[in-house]
C-alpha cells in the first residue's frame, strides 16, 4: 500500500469506514466491504449472485484501440431525482435539458433514440429512477484520450438485472450518498476536506441533485468483464483518469483466476494516492471524481497452484489457464449525461 502522507489539515487515508458518507466527504473515496454495500443497498446475497450470472453473458467490446480483446461489456443509462419524484414525471430526461426525452428526434436523428429493446420509465416506479432509452456512450478526449471522442454504442444490460426492485434500491442508496456530499458545500477551514473545496463541491452557485430546481443525476452503468486469455487484460487501457462525472462506484462482482488488477487511487490537485486490490466481490470503492483519479493495473493468469487462481481456470491444466475481473461501474453526473459540446 502506498503510504497516504499527510500535509497541513488532512488526516491519513483509511480503508476502515463505518460512516460511509463522512469517509467520502472527508478523503474524496470510500471503500465498503460486501457487508457494508449490502446493508447500504439492501441487498441479500442471493440477489448479487443471481445478478452476478448475467456477467456470463457480455458482448465484445468491438470498440478498444490497442488492438485487445480482453474486453466484454453492456450498458445502460438511467435519471434518478434524489427528491424521490420520477424523472419521467417531472419532464426531466437527464440530458442536460428540460422538456421531452431522448424518445423524441434528437441530435442523431429520429428512430435512433429509442431502439424496441428500451423501455424507459420501467425501473422503480416511486423511487425516483428511471431507464432511460437506449443511447450510445460518450467521453471527451479531455478524460480519455484512447476512446474519448466517439460514440460507443454497446448492447444494453440484461432485463432480468435493471428490472430487479433491488437494482433500483442501489442505483437509489448510492446516488442519496452522492447527493449528500454534493449539497455539503464548502467545508470550513481547517475541517476534512478544506484543502478540496472548489474542485470536490459545489457552491451556491452549482448546487448538486436534491436542492429545488436542479436536474436529478444522470447515471450511467456499465458491466465489464476483462479476461486474459491473450496473456493480459487491461481494466483501465486508458491509464489514471477521472471519468467526466461528478461520482463514481466501482464494485467488484467476481475475480477468477488471476493476478493483479490493483486499484489505484490518487488526489487530483495533490500527492497522495492509495492503492490495494478488491479481492471481496460485491466490495466497492465510492470516488468524487472531481477530487479523485483513479486506476486498476493490468491483470494476468494466476500460475498453477497460486491460491489466487479459481477451480474452475485451473480445470483443463492448461499451461496459460485463462481468468477473469468482472466489474460494476456507476457514474453519476449533475449536468446531464456527457455528450460533445457539454
Amino acid at each position: 500500500m502506498i503510504s497516504p502522507g499527510t500535509h497541513a489539515n488532512a488526516s491519513p487515508w483509511s480503508l476502515a469506514s463505518t460512516t460511509p458518507g463522512a469517509t467520502l466527504a472527508a478523503q474524496g473515496f470510500v471503500f465498503l466491504t460486501a457487508t457494508a454495500l449490502r446493508t447500504l443497498a439492501g441487498l441479500d446475497t442471493a440477489t448479487t449472485e443471481r445478478w452476478a450470472h448475467t456477467w456470463n453473458d457480455l458482448p465484445p467490446d468491438r470498440y478498444l484501440r490497442d488492438g485487445g480483446r480482453y474486453r466484454s461489456r453492456r450498458h445502460s443509462c438511467f435519471v434518478q431525482d434524489v427528491d424521490g419524484t420520477d424523472a419521467s414525471e417531472s419532464g426531466r430526461d437527464g440530458s442536460g435539458r428540460d422538456g421531452p426525452g431522448r424518445d423524441g428526434p434528437g441530435r442523431d436523428g429520429p428512430g435512433r433514440d429509442r431502439p424496441d429493446h428500451a423501455d424507459p420509465g420501467r425501473v422503480g416506479p416511486g423511487s425516483g429512477l428511471v431507464q432511460v432509452a437506449h443511447r450510445p456512450h460518450w467521453q471527451s478526449t479531455d478524460y480519455n484520450a484512447l476512446h474519448g471522442g466517439i460514440d460507443r454504442l454497446f448492447e444494453p444490460m440484461a432485463a432480468e438485472l435493471v428490472d430487479d426492485p433491488a437494482w433500483s434500491r442501489l442505483l437509489v442508496s448510492l446516488g442519496r450518498i452522492f447527493a449528500a456530499d454534493s449539497r455539503a458545500g464548502q467545508p470550513e477551514a481547517g475541517q476534512p476536506g478544506a484543502s478540496h473545496a472548489g474542485v470536490g463541491h459545489r457552491g451556491a452557485d452549482h448546487p448538486g441533485p436534491g436542492r429545488p430546481g436542479v436536474r436529478p443525476w444522470s447515471i450511467e452503468a456499465h458491466q465489464f468483464r476483462i479476461d486474459t486469455r491473450d496473456g493480459m487484460g487491461r481494466p483501465t487501457p486508458e491509464g489514471a483518469h477521472r471519468d467526466g462525472v461528478d461520482y463514481v462506484a466501482v464494485i467488484l462482482v467476481a475475480r477468477e483466476g488471476i493476478k493483479g488488477g490493483e486499484t489505484r487511487i490518487f488526489e487530483a490537485d495533490g500527492p497522495r494516492g492509495m492503492r490495494f486490490v478488491m479481492t471481496q466481490p460485491w466490495s466497492a470503492v465510492l470516488l468524487n471524481d472531481r477530487r479523485m483519479i483513479h486506476e486498476a493495473t493490468p491483470i494476468q493468469p494466476a500460475p498453477p497452484g497460486d491460491p489466487a487462481a479459481s477451480h474452475d481456470s485451473l480445470a483443463s491444466g492448461a499451461a496459460t489457464p485463462s481468468g477473469h475481473r468482472d466489474t460494476l461501474v456507476l457514474t453519476y453526473r449533475a449536468d446531464g449525461f456527457q455528450r460533445p459540446g457539454a
